[in-house]
């Protein structure tokens, strides 16, 4: 698990030095773009909203021609006509395919996702400090509301949510004098928008947040449409990717640098990766059994 702060330099520096072991993961859920067209998203660059009625509206405007299935059907055509390299990956987890992986990640073979909950679990408090850091003294002082200081929480390929629990409890607890510039102002106001593929892993994020009441805002569209439209929110914006996705490609490098593009001066990105093989503490017949 590896925290960075937003420097083109030292987020690609960050990747490059784990890229040989990410590509054990080329089995795990990729949400790369599509190659070539169009993304299947709502007509708005931001997201649905998910306060309850406003995600219902959402299902509904979805039917409503606000999504080009078409296009999906042209970049999937074109990458098989023009590409050596098969359709993005990001198809396969549609909402049957996304319900599928859900339950692939709770066998008893696949530890990436047990391992990383409990990685996150017993660092929340560290990590949610740095998700913070200064957060209530930005440069940009148009960022901040009065006695109120914003920050995002972007999560690419979200799935059901359940691993940032433990930061965004942590992050509940944190006190106003710490997460603030004085005692008298109020608490950094945080964000969680989940983007994902997948409606229903959406639906699924959204029941278990909101029962939380919880500040959450879904996305819904591939990495590359989530970096381009909130990016543009105010305030830090901590970038997570986890579950060693940054394997599924052969070539990671490119979406490192589209990330490092799209990060603002003051973000931070979250990045989870598995660890190569080794004959004491992994064997590669543990990453065989967890992989296919």
């Amino acid at each position: 698990m590896m925290f960075f702060r937003s420097s083109a330099n030292r987020l690609l520096a960050g990747g490059s030095r784990t890229l040989s072991a990410s590509r054990l993961a080329r089995k795990r859920a990729s949400f790369s773009p599509p190659l070539g067209g169009q993304v299947r998203r709502p007509k708005s660059t931001a997201a649905a909203m998910v306060e309850g009625a406003d995600w219902d509206k959402h299902e509904e405007e979805k039917n409503d021609n606000n999504y080009d299935d078409n296009g999906d059907a042209t970049a999937i055509i074109n990458s098989i006509k023009f590409s050596a390299a098969l359709p993005s990956v990001a198809y396969l987890y549609d909402d049957h395919g996304s319900d599928l992986f859900e339950e692939i990640t709770r066998l008893e073979e696949y530890y990436l996702t047990r391992t990383e909950l409990a990685i996150l679990q017993k660092n929340a408090n560290e990590m949610v400090r740095f998700v913070d850091e200064n957060a209530a003294n930005d440069d940009d002082e148009s960022f901040a509301t009065p006695r109120t200081f914003h920050s995002s929480l972007i999560e690419l390929g979200a799935g059901s949510g359940q691993k940032l629990h433990p930061l965004l409890d942590a992050k509940e607890k944190i006190p106003k004098s710490l997460s603030s510039s004085s005692p008298q102002e109020g608490a950094t106001m945080c964000t969680y928008l989940p983007a994902d593929y997948s409606s229903s892993a959406l639906d699924m994020n959204v029941g278990v947040y909101n029962a939380n009441r919880r500040d959450v805002q879904p996305y819904h569209g591939t990495h590359e449409s989530a970096l381009a439209a909130l990016h543009v929110r105010r305030g830090r914006k901590t970038w997570a990717y986890l579950g060693s996705s940054l394997g599924n490609d052969v070539d990671p490098v490119p979406f490192l640098k589209n990330l490092a593009a799209h990060c603002g001066p003051r973000d931070r990105v979250l990045l989870g990766i598995d660890l190569a093989a080794h004959p004491d503490r992994k064997p590669v017949k543990m990453i065989t059994a967890a992989y296919n």
